[in-house]
């Protein structure tokens, strides 16, 4: 961006920026280091001349966002599936944000194969480990479980970004997995003065191999920095009427609540000419 801005200024041009690739990890409220430096890029918006469009993102239909609301003193899984994977397996890293004056512990469950998630251990059966806790007093843990795989989380109060707080979770299964395997994050909610919602979301690092396996959402989904403030978000509609906005292209609002994205288009089923070919054509869609 730095170096755009440098030959638009030499040359006299306004420059409109286009963004497809975005990442999950973070806050999604606009203040995290990435989207203030796209504000930079604009100065907010006030510069004539300088606009950022970013593509609202595929997540929709990904299960890659949890909403998670506890009252005081509840207990709520929110469980990761994992897909097996081939060796060296790929680890998982999701992230949990919520208000600082709620205050939250966790501990990981031993995972289990999604099929036995809801059963009852056989009798005589040892019960499911658990990790350590984690919590303001005890903010990184890591270690695994023999024969299923290994975690790392790390807690951080009040983050400088936003005042928020912010658990990291990845965890990574074993190489002896052949079957999806559901991790679970218990959370204990010590206290909850404010609204006791907790919002995470799945980083991408590749083809997606893991989802949440309850509390999904399709709310919240857009990619940073897509939720900065003055990035031109945008989703993928249908080109005919009635409007269908495209199965994959990501909602919002952002989690500080700006209604995002700000404009839609035809994104479904686009045809364009092919690369690398004569005569070749390709049909894609997405709100890239």
């Amino acid at each position: 961006l730095k170096f755009i801005d440098q030959v638009a200024k030499e040359r006299g041009k306004p420059v409109v920026v286009n963004i497809s690739q975005g990442m999950n990890a973070g806050a999604h409220d606009g203040r995290s280091a990435l989207e203030l430096g796209f504000e930079h890029f604009s100065d907010g918006g006030r510069m004539p001349g300088r606009i950022v469009v970013k593509s609202a993102g595929n997540e929709r239909a990904r299960q890659g966002h949890a909403e998670v609301t506890l009252l005081a003193g509840s207990v709520e899984p929110l469980n990761l599936e994992c897909d097996p994977v081939p060796f060296p397996p790929s680890k998982s890293s999701i992230e949990l944000w919520w208000r600082s004056a709620n205050k939250f512990s966790f501990r990981l469950l031993e995972p289990l194969p999604s099929d036995q998630l809801t059963k009852p251990l056989p009798a005589g059966a040892p019960p499911r480990r658990v990790s350590d806790t984690v919590d303001r007093t005890n903010p990184d843990v890591e270690g695994g479980f023999s024969g299923k795989g290994s975690y790392r989380m790390s807690f951080i109060s009040r983050h400088p970004d936003n005042g928020d707080s912010v658990l990291k979770v990845s965890v990574k299964n074993s190489t002896m997995q052949v079957v999806p395997m559901v991790w679970s994050l218990q959370i204990v909610a010590q206290r909850v003065s404010q609204q006791g919602e907790i919002h995470a979301w799945i980083e991408r690092d590749g083809p997606p191999n893991s989802r949440f396996h309850n509390h999904a959402n399709e709310r919240m989904t857009l990619t940073v920095p897509g939720t900065a403030y003055s990035v031109i978000t945008v989703g993928a509609i249908g080109a005919g009427a009635p409007i269908m906005v495209g199965a994959a292209s990501s909602y919002g609002p952002t989690r500080d609540d700006r209604r995002k994205p700000e404009v839609a288009a035809p994104g479904i089923d686009i045809a364009a000419a092919r690369g690398a070919t004569a005569t070749d054509g390709s049909t894609m869609r997405g709100p890239s």
